[in-house]
């Protein structure tokens, strides 16, 4: 650009010489003083070289951290499913198997005829929901008790305890609540 104002300059004055010339290409040095300018060339190069691995490692740095925090939400959100996952999974298993059989077999297994239609009941409202939306349940709990956490308890208690009878989460763990006393109070005859 330089270069290119003083051929401007020099053409608009009209005094256009070879001295002007050699004086534009003083401005842009001479090949051969590259090779006699070695420490130039590495200071250049370590800049270049510099930034290249400042960036690098600025990019490892952010992955890394992503990483490391998608890694730490997994552990939190495992912890937190495997409990409900486990006692819905029993529930399942159970209500299923108790279904499978014949029904002499199912009254040889739970004598009183209360109980047994309840778990019958149980078994109905469970094979109704889908993997899906058990999920979908699961999900919305964990956001209203997440919603419940950020509130003050003295400003909210009436809300937070509503929400702990009507919650979501609590519609996967009656069943297994429910299961659980009925098989107690049966006492399951297994030979």
């Amino acid at each position: 650009m330089q270069g290119s104002k003083v051929d401007v300059q020099s053409t608009s004055k009209g005094n256009i010489s070879e001295d002007n010339l050699e004086v534009e290409e003083d401005i842009w040095g001479d090949d051969s003083n590259d090779d006699s300018n070695p420490e130039s060339n590495l200071t250049r190069e370590w800049m270049w070289r510099q930034y290249r691995f400042h960036t690098m490692g600025y990019r490892e740095g952010i992955t890394e951290g992503k990483e490391a925090s998608a890694q730490e939400g997994f552990n939190i959100g495992f912890r937190q499913s495997v409990r409900v996952g486990k006692k819905w999974g029993l529930v399942r298993g159970i209500t299923s198997a108790i279904g499978c059989l014949p029904e002499s077999s199912v009254e040889k297994l739970i004598t009183n005829i209360e109980v047994r239609e309840m778990v019958k009941e149980i078994q109905k409202a469970v094979q109704s929901i889908s993997s899906d939306k058990a999920l979908r349940i699961y999900h919305e709990s964990i956001q209203k008790g997440d919603l419940l956490r950020s509130m003050e308890y003295d400003d909210h208690s009436e809300e937070i305890l509503r929400y702990k009878v009507d919650s979501p989460s609590n519609e996967l763990e009656s069943h297994y609540n429910e299961l659980l006393q009925l098989l107690c109070k049966s006492v399951l005859r297994l030979k």
